[in-house]
């Protein structure tokens, strides 16, 4: 049996299905095969610059063990995924009140973080549906200069995230969040100097994160093995290559016993 995962981007058990690109057929192939997980792909937005139009978080965010939300291109798509899982807690999800689209700010409306009863964002610019979300359920709006939010951050439970932004690290530090800050640059981004380093991975079990490429092709490769130790979370690489940011690999549901 399957769930929707109950805590957004931390599964409790093995992961049963992600969101990730469309664009990197090679990677669904790969977690289908190698670890049985299917693979929801997000479609290119054509509204969104060519480097991230198909980035899973730029397109979708889930909220609480019953909410989500997504672009309007990708709400489809989802939902018709949606109607084969198990989904006895009503899983609802909603569209995103405002167009997701180049330039920034515009394509930044769902790029956020949820921990616990936080939700990290750059407050100006996110969108409408996120705000009643927080209005109705007592979430606290933790600002931060960094618009791309999901992009720059790898949760690893509700109390310690990695960043390679300052701004998210002194905000996550300023809640009781463990953070540490690495270095930006060895991350890959078709179209730009280097990506993100939360584009690069996403949990896939209890205390598992995967990366889309080896991770000692990062700088800081040591310090995120310490911190990932530190937080009891083992890791795996889908290949030998580099760090790619391809928007993340976002878990969606589980398998249940």
């Amino acid at each position: 049996m399957k769930r929707i995962i109950k805590t957004p981007c931390l599964p409790e058990n093995n992961v049963a299905s992600v969101l990730i690109s469309s664009d990197y057929p090679d990677l669904s192939d790969a977690l289908l095969n190698k670890f049985n997980i299917s693979t929801i792909q997000v479609q290119r937005n054509n509204a969104l610059t060519d480097d991230i139009a198909s980035h899973p978080d730029c397109a979708f965010v889930q909220l609480n063990d019953r909410i989500a939300i997504a672009e309007k291109t990708v709400y489809k798509n989802i939902v018709n995924y949606l109607t084969i899982e198990e989904n006895e807690d009503k899983f609802s999800l909603y569209k995103s009140y405002e167009t997701i689209s180049s330039p920034y700010p515009g394509d930044i409306r769902l790029n956020v973080r949820v921990i616990s009863d936080m939700i990290l964002c750059n407050t100006k610019y996110i969108d409408e549906t996120i705000q009643d979300f927080a209005d109705k359920y007592s979430y606290r709006l933790i600002h931060c200069n960094q618009g791309y939010v999901a992009c720059s951050t790898v949760l690893l439970n509700n109390n310690a995230l990695i960043t390679d932004d300052e701004t998210i690290h002194r905000s996550a530090q300023k809640n009781a969040i463990d953070s540490i800050l690495i270095n930006k640059g060895s991350v890959k981004l078709k179209g730009r100097n280097y990506g993100f380093i939360g584009g690069t991975c996403g949990m896939i079990g209890k205390n598992l994160l995967m990366f889309t490429g080896n991770l000692d092709t990062h700088s800081d490769a040591e310090l995120i093995k310490y911190f990932l130790k530190k937080h009891s979370v083992d890791y795996i690489e889908l290949n030998d290559g580099p760090l790619i940011d391809i928007g993340g690999i976002i878990p969606f549901s589980e398998y249940i016993k």
